[in-house]
């Protein structure tokens, strides 16, 4: 079987070059929070650390898009890369609580360059060049993503083990250095378009305003919005920032967090294979229910554990049903969504989801720190039942 479309590594194999390699090197993910709090920070300060990256992001992502069309994707994805391993790599030398904070609100700013413009970028080029490839294209991507994620997770323990836990930001700076070397020979189709961000802000409050108009009319699509926003609130509640002071309050050390991520990107594949093979047409609404009450389950039973191999196995059994859900909520997102609509409706929920974002974080953290991430954990699984009564009001009816 032939992995690889006929013209497909000749032009896009800087892309999953960069999705594979480079990303190998990206090892924040697993340390960070360690980091901080082996720095003295409590919960509650690494909360508002997180929630602090995800509000810039909110903020800027309409006045960096700009860039992205006024001088190209290519242009916004490189700077964007170079900004990130810059405020990355000073993580490496600033250790006050203030810097820390001063620097996260510069990444979530580079990180806007380069998010959306990267996806722009591939899709533009693919439908000029070859339009058959891009559902292979995305596909193979999360592939290599996954992969990536597995063995980051090893280099990180290796590294970690041997050379410190701050070493991560020096390695993560580095991948973005290496996918700029990797993506500049990388084509690009572009067009030069005006752009007044104050019209697109204008245009993003009357999407959101027509959004909401039509979900306050449609009672499935209403409650689905409502689910999705709850849903985004318990898996950040029930997130990194609960394990991680967890499993080391029982004993895990820190190198072996990279050894839990590669475990983590192992079963991230084996809930996307399930759910595409499990999925039955009309039935995302029940595997969704299903999915929700078993992380529900999975996480409230961290109380009746008190010792670390246990603990894992409920972590990887509550990652498996978070992750399982995701494909499948969004067919049933979008079947409820009219296409005249779906791009303003889908501003909405993304809005929703980045709320909690920033909202839950510092929440979390205080929680930890006055009750501890068990019971936070537990708190996460028995709120599940908040999105779980939402969703079974849903009628059957398509909008």
């Amino acid at each position: 079987m032939v992995f690889f479309k006929k013209g497909e590594l000749n032009l896009l194999w800087p892309f999953y070059f960069e999705f594979f390699f480079a990303r190998i090197l990206s090892l924040m993910a697993p340390f960070f929070i360690i980091y901080l709090t082996n720095l003295g920070f409590s919960l509650t300060k690494v909360g508002i650390v997180l929630a602090t990256i995800s509000a810039t992001i909110l903020i800027f992502e309409i006045p960096t898009g700009a860039i992205a069309d006024v001088f190209g994707r290519k242009f916004s994805v490189l700077l964007g890369y170079a900004l990130e391993g810059i405020c990355v790599l000073s993580l490496y030398f600033f250790t006050s609580y203030y810097a820390i904070l001063a620097i996260s609100s510069l990444l979530g700013i580079a990180m806007t360059l380069s998010s959306g413009a990267k996806d722009a970028w591939t899709t533009d080029l693919i439908k000029k060049e070859n339009k058959s490839l891009l559902n292979d294209f995305f596909a193979n991507s999360a592939m290599f993503m996954s992969f990536s994620m597995f063995f980051a997770g090893l280099l990180g323990a290796f590294l970690v083990k041997n050379f410190g836990i701050s070493i991560i930001f020096i390695a993560t700076s580095l991948s973005f250095f290496v996918s700029i070397i990797v993506l500049i020979p990388a084509k690009e189709i572009f067009k030069k378009r005006k752009v007044h961000i104050k019209k697109s802000l204008s245009k993003l409050i009357h999407q959101s305003k027509e959004s909401i108009k039509y979900s306050h009319k449609n009672k499935s699509l209403a409650l689905l919005l409502a689910a999705t926003g709850a849903i985004s609130a318990i898996f950040v509640l029930n997130g990194s920032l609960s394990w991680t002071p967890l499993l080391l309050e029982h004993g895990l050390k820190f190198e072996y967090f990279g050894y839990l991520w590669s475990a983590m990107g192992l079963i991230t594949l084996i809930a996307s294979y399930t759910s595409k093979k499990l999925l039955r047409k009309n039935r995302e609404k029940e595997f969704m229910l299903k999915s929700l009450m078993f992380f529900s389950i999975g996480s409230i039973s961290v109380i009746f554990f008190k010792s670390l191999i246990p603990l894992i196995i409920i972590l990887m059994i509550v990652i498996f049903f978070q992750d399982i859900q995701w494909p499948v909520s969004r067919v049933f997102f979008h079947k409820l969504v009219p296409n005249k609509l779906r791009a303003t409706i889908g501003s909405i929920e993304s809005m929703i989801i980045s709320l909690a974002g920033i909202m839950v974080p510092p929440l979390t953290g205080y929680l930890i720190d006055i009750a501890g991430p068990s019971k936070t954990i537990v708190l996460a699984g028995i709120v599940t039942i908040i999105p779980i009564t939402l969703i079974k009001k849903i009628g059957k009816k398509k909008l």
